[in-house]
């Protein structure tokens, strides 16, 4: 999990991720709100290489935002990171919601090896016109046994 000490390592991260990136104040922000979840991955000098954050309410986690430092990706850190990140909901008994671009094959593959179905879309959801598609992966027993 992440603190306030790692906000700035957090938003530049973002930066270097998101064409829409989360200011350090946004995320500041997110981090006080209730339900906000953060998980990050380093490296093993401490540097940030990926990060996770998720949002619970009203028993229902949603996954906003996962990025993973360029140098590190395709590397398995967003892969462990959110495999790290689910196996905690699965111990807490909560599925997971998201969004994804439709066009985003990449991590539409890795959220099928992760559990996740498709279960709806949102037409026209992103700033550019994209459709999101919506998937939900329902909690483990088995790994939260």
């Amino acid at each position: 999990m992440a603190d306030a000490r790692d906000l700035p390592a957090l938003a530049h991260l973002e930066a270097l991720g998101f064409a829409d990136p989360w200011t350090a104040e946004q995320l500041f922000e997110f981090s006080r709100s209730v339900g906000a979840r953060f998980w990050v991955a380093t490296t093993g000098d401490g540097s940030l290489a990926g990060q996770a954050l998720f949002r619970e309410v009203a028993g229902e986690v949603e996954l906003l935002r996962v990025v993973t430092a360029p140098e590190w990706r395709r590397q398995g850190v967003g892969c462990a990171l959110l495999e790290r990140a689910l196996a905690q909901l699965d111990q807490e008994g909560l599925g997971c919601f998201l969004e994804v671009r439709a066009d985003n094959l990449a991590a539409q593959a890795l959220y099928g090896r992760l559990g996740f179905s498709r279960t709806g879309e949102r037409r026209r959801y992103y700033r550019d016109d994209a459709d999101a598609w919506l998937y939900f992966r329902p909690f483990s027993p088995a790994v939260a046994g």
